[in-house]
């Protein structure tokens, strides 16, 4: 935004240039003054009006102690300096679309802070957000995890994997609960053991390098360098070290909007000032999605360095044949019957780590926006047409369901399950829902199909049942991923304690072997006919 005083020096000077164009002439000597007055800064005016600005920054950062021991508050008091250049208008535009300072909008009492609660909640921030989740999600999921108190050291050091894990869950964090619940243990762990309580001292064990930090953050399990990135972006008000920093893809998306690439000059843009620089790179990151940088800076178009709110990786439509149909799930036409079917036969659970489900709210939050917002996930209601041909009565005819996750287009590789109601089982309908599935995945794009290379399906090694319908319906047995993951207390798990005590730890959670199934591409061609004649029988 530029100061009035800088606008009318500005419409002084394109007069005088509009004259001159017109008439060959000058203006007089005190408007040409006037003119020249708007010419671009010297290297030494430039150095006062970054001195001016760290000033006004100091200034403006006493007056925010002042307010924040009053009340803490979550929006940012500091004002930006007003910078009359090229890039001024789109910065102040950020800055104004991201107004407050990251996790200001969660209970997080001193999000401008660096206390150890305020570090430790954007490393879990940090750790949520780097997953393949939506930003919803994971926005989600760090306002209930600071709500349940595990910012604070101690609240996590006490609590349990199982309180974790129903916390993720109500995030909608489905996919990875299970290892970041206990990603979350670890860290309370060496928080305590390596820096006496307190993230804060990473900074002074890396003497306040950057790349130092780095090194260090990157001995915490599920953080990754994407993660690391996050917390950067995010924590450079509170750790001023890091500053300026803006990440990789977040460069493009300036470069995009026409900022450019250099941090230097976006930083001296902002004033020096961490916490402007914070919210202009969380700004950023924020607008790694087109249509966010559309509402901020109208001109944009979408780019495809940025990531926007997404559904499943490709179209998702009906696909049926004379005895089922699979249909997208709807939630206001299916959810009631699935809940009040699974709440009937909690037996279908034992192999599987599904979430506890009182009622709809519960299956929704916990399960569906989960898969909803995933782009690698998609869920299908299993209708039986025999049972209900004329496909009106929902409740007679709705199986189960099926879905397929862990989809990623760029290897050609997707994972399909099935929860097959128990009236159900032993019928024409697993081996239909399943082979629509497969001829879906597998079929050639000019049939129809996706195309894929690889389906896996995917059990523990203790199902019987699930492995022999695999084989039945045609998948190659390929091994046994031992320890593959870790599974809830109270199921058919593999006890860790031995682990436990070997490690030291404090708790260490039961895990299982999965059985690993698959049908590839180079093998479909002599599969295909077989699962069809398979499809054809009725029972």
């Amino acid at each position: 935004m530029v100061t009035t005083r800088a606008k009318d020096r500005a419409q002084v000077q394109e007069a005088g240039a509009v004259d001159e164009k017109k008439t060959g002439t000058k203006r007089p000597r005190d408007e040409a003054l006037k003119a020249k007055s708007t010419e671009p800064k010297t290297k030494q005016r430039r150095k006062d009006q970054v001195a001016k600005a760290d000033e006004d920054n100091t200034k403006d950062a006493r007056n925010d102690s002042s307010i924040d021991d009053k009340k803490s508050t979550p929006r940012s008091k500091g004002r930006p300096k007003k910078i009359s250049s090229p890039h001024s208008q789109k910065i102040e535009r950020l800055l104004q679309h991201f107004n407050a300072l990251p996790l200001s909008d969660t209970n997080l009492e001193q999000p401008a802070k660096a206390t150890p609660d305020t570090v430790l909640a954007l490393l879990l921030n940090a750790i949520l957000s780097s997953t393949r989740v939506s930003h919803n999600i994971a926005a989600k999921t760090t306002a209930l995890v600071i709500k349940a108190g595990y910012h604070k050291l101690e609240v996590l050091k006490k609590s349990s994997w199982e309180e974790r894990t129903e916390v993720l869950t109500e995030g909608g964090y489905t996919h990875y609960r299970e290892k970041t619940a206990t990603f979350m243990g670890q860290l309370a762990e060496l928080v305590e053991e390596k820096y006496d309580g307190d993230l804060n001292n990473v900074v002074k064990t890396a003497s306040q390098d950057r790349n130092k930090i780095r090194a260090e953050l990157q001995k915490i399990k599920g953080i990754g360098d994407v993660g690391i990135d996050i917390f950067f972006t995010t924590a450079q008000h509170v750790w001023p070290c890091l500053a300026p920093w803006i990440d990789p893809r977040s460069l493009q998306t300036a470069e995009h909007i026409g900022l450019g690439t250099d941090v230097q000059a976006l930083w001296e843009e902002v004033g020096l000032s961490p916490e402007l620089m914070c919210r202009l790179a969380c700004a950023l990151m924020d607008k790694i999605g087109a249509e966010s940088v559309q509402q901020a800076i109208p001109t944009v178009k979408p780019t495809s360095g940025v990531m926007a709110e997404k559904t499943f990786h490709y179209e998702q439509r009906r696909l049926e044949n004379d005895l089922v149909a699979l249909v997208p799930f709807e939630p206001g036409v299916h959810t009631a019957p699935f809940v009040e079917m699974i709440k009937t036969y909690p037996d279908m659970f034992t192999y599987i780590p599904f979430p506890v489900i009182n009622d709809e709210a519960d299956f929704l939050r916990k399960v569906y926006e989960g898969i909803h917002a995933s782009p690698a996930d998609c869920l299908f209601a299993v209708m039986d047409k025999v049972v209900s041909p004329e496909a009106l009565d929902t409740s007679a005819k709705f199986a189960g369901v099926v879905s397929l996750t862990a989809t990623n287009p760029v290897n050609a590789v997707t994972e399909v399950g099935a929860m097959i109601f128990p009236a159900f089982q032993r019928t024409h309908v697993a081996t239909n829902a399943i082979g629509l599935l497969l001829f879906w995945t597998l079929d050639p794009p000019s049939t129809g199909g996706l195309g894929l290379r690889r389906v896996i399906w995917q059990s523990h090694a203790g199902n019987d049942v699930s492995r022999r319908a695999a084989l039945r319906i045609g998948f190659e047995f390929e091994g046994i991923a031992r320890w593959d993951r870790v599974f809830p207390r109270g199921k058919v798990a593999l006890s860790a304690e031995a682990l436990r005590l070997r490690n030291g730890t404090h708790e260490e959670q039961p895990g299982r072997h999965t059985a690993v199934y698959s049908i590839v591409w180079d093998e479909w061609e002599d599969k295909r006919p077989k699962i069809a004649a398979q499809m054809e029988k009725r029972k």
